[in-house]
């Protein structure tokens, strides 16, 4: 009988690494590529001349690292999250299971990179012996795309630990939040311009954008003269959510947004465009904890988002129906639910693979 031995391997350590290493515990073998700084500042320099030739020696070197690492350690499955390392799997000749979980959002990255993305699928498509999804989207786009069997798909919503907080404390004044990267296509400017125009209609509302500084600084003067708040980004989002009234999320592509989690586990609804998952992650067996939003020629409908933060404002008795409905959504994104699932089914690959 094998000894189960669980490695954790980090790809880019440089972005990830310690807050990774802190989360897991101590008798979790964790491996990375690092080097120490002389070799790391020798490296990117490196990189610096092979880049302006369309050649990464970064990536090269850490490719080769990634293979020696999974040649020596023999496992018997893989459980991999991220292109990159798909196809550096399945390159390599080895008796092991692969098993995959997809985070992307494929419509949208086909949008930007078409056929460069089909030819980086097509070469691990066949070679994964099973995905783990999380949007409904994700799977479909691999299935009528690329021909991949229906049974080589599992349905796990990543879990959260995030206890469950039941806010009934009114407030004074009507918040909308937001937190996300500072990049546009999350949907910035389109939420800008629904809430000043909301702002015209209705004196006592706020919004809080919580995001990238340097992004917000081409709105902070445009919209001065509306009570937006503009926030650095913050690795404690939970203190600024616990202020929403509702969260909103008009992003042009998501597979499965923490955010949205984030505000479902304050009973907070949420009002996003109907992007990835979602539509589903806003909905329970009795009825939807937020609202969702169109997109119009690739990005949020600006009178549809404003007609939706008027509709939770002036509606009392739906907007209460939505908070009912986000402790039950939130109850998907169990943790102990997410690992259960996982050691079930790389159990079973670690008994397919044995035979």
């Amino acid at each position: 009988m094998k000894v189960l031995f669980v490695i954790v391997y980090v790809h880019n350590y440089g972005f990830d690494g310690l807050a990774i290493e802190s989360s897991f515990d101590k008798n979790i073998a964790i491996r990375y590529f690092k080097l120490n700084a002389f070799f790391t500042f020798l490296m990117w320099k490196i990189n610096a001349l092979t880049y302006r030739l369309g050649f990464s020696f970064k990536e090269f070197v850490n490719r080769v690292w990634f293979k020696n690492f999974v040649v020596k350690e023999k496992f018997d499955v893989i459980c991999n999250q991220g292109i990159v390392t798909d196809e550096w799997l399945a390159q390599l000749d080895l008796p092991l299971a692969i098993v995959s979980t997809l985070h992307e959002d494929f419509d949208y990255l086909y949008k930007k990179q078409g056929k460069f993305l089909t030819d980086r699928i097509n070469n691990f498509a066949n070679r994964i012996n099973h995905f783990i999804y999380l949007s409904e989207r994700s799977k479909q786009y691999l299935i009528q795309k690329h021909n991949v069997e229906e049974s080589k798909f599992t349905k796990i919503y990543n879990g959260f630990n995030y206890p469950y907080t039941w806010v009934n404390s009114k407030k004074e004044t009507f918040t909308f939040g937001m937190i996300a990267r500072g990049t546009d296509d999350k949907g910035w400017s389109e939420l800008f311009k629904a809430f000043e125009a909301l702002y015209v209609e209705k004196k006592n509302i706020r919004l809080m954008a919580i995001g990238g500084q340097k992004y917000f600084n081409n709105f902070i003067e445009q919209y001065q003269h509306v009570p937006i708040e503009f926030i650095p980004a913050t690795n404690e989002p939970m203190p600024y959510i616990q202020q929403f009234d509702v969260g909103v999320l008009p992003s042009i592509a998501e597979c499965l947004p923490n955010f949205v989690v984030e505000c479902l586990a304050n009973s907070i609804p949420v009002i996003a465009t109907d992007v990835g998952e979602v539509e589903n992650m806003i909905t329970c067996a009795t009825g939807k904890a937020g609202i969702l939003v169109t997109l119009t020629n690739g990005r949020a409908n600006p009178e549809a988002l404003l007609a939706a933060m008027r509709f939770s404002i002036d509606n009392e008795d739906s907007f209460q129906q939505l908070k009912q409905h986000t402790k039950p959504c939130f109850a998907n994104f169990n943790m102990e639910k997410c690992v259960q699932a996982y050691e079930a089914k790389l159990t079973e690959f670690a008994k397919w693979n044995a035979n």
